[in-house]
């Protein structure tokens, strides 16, 4: 079992050196460079994602809004609410 752990704790080593040796040259990597565009892409997907969201529940709130009016008709003020919620 120490012999195991012993092994494993070498590999790591290995590993991890092998790492902080290819990091210097990581700037130069294309395959660094592409990971982090695509890592910013992730982030603003992300961002969209959030926001969209934020824009379903708004959506959703001004239809309950709308659907609470009723039979009295057709009113501006739904569409007032909805204006002032985007804003908000």
């Amino acid at each position: 079992m120490s012999h195991d752990l012993t092994s494993m704790i070498d590999e790591i080593n290995l590993a991890s050196t092998n790492l902080s040796k290819s990091s210097k040259t990581a700037e130069s990597d294309p395959l660094s460079q592409i990971v982090r565009v695509l890592n910013a892409h992730l982030g603003q997907l992300q961002q969209i994602d959030v926001g969209a969201e934020q824009l379903r529940q708004k959506v959703e709130s001004a239809q309950k809004e709308v659907r609470g009016f009723g039979g009295r008709g057709v009113s501006d003020e739904g569409v007032e609410g909805f204006m002032r919620s985007l804003r908000r």
